[in-house]
């Protein structure tokens, strides 16, 4: 019984923490898209397709995956199946947030080559 108080402690401790760290990074993604915005609204009246962007979750587990793992830690104890649930999460995710910050990195530098 005393083992489940510690390890109900330690989850909640780590659940706090992964919601503050995922808020920090929400409000970081958030001026950055803000910057973005007239660049993206130039590429949209030139005609430029953009891919669909990723959702700041999907964002925050693949450019931060250390928050997850020590989120899983405390609640799946077994290193194998924290490693394997991992990756298969964000592999399919990391391709299309790549591709995402691809096509804008691209998008940026033609609309910074326009205007400045």
């Amino acid at each position: 019984m005393k083992l489940l108080i510690y390890w109900l402690y330690a989850a909640i401790v780590s659940g706090i923490w992964f919601f503050w760290r995922y808020r920090i990074y929400e409000n970081e993604f958030l001026i950055i898209d803000d910057a973005l915005k007239d660049c993206v609204d130039w590429g949209k009246r030139n005609g430029y397709l953009l891919p669909e962007k990723p959702s700041y979750f999907q964002f925050f587990l693949v450019e931060r995956p250390w928050n997850i793992l020590i989120l899983n830690f405390t609640f799946l104890p077994l290193f194998l199946i924290n490693l394997v649930v991992i990756l298969l999460l964000i592999s399919p995710w990391e391709r299309k947030v790549m591709r995402y910050k691809r096509v804008m990195k691209n998008l940026k530098d033609k609309w910074e080559k326009e205007y400045f």
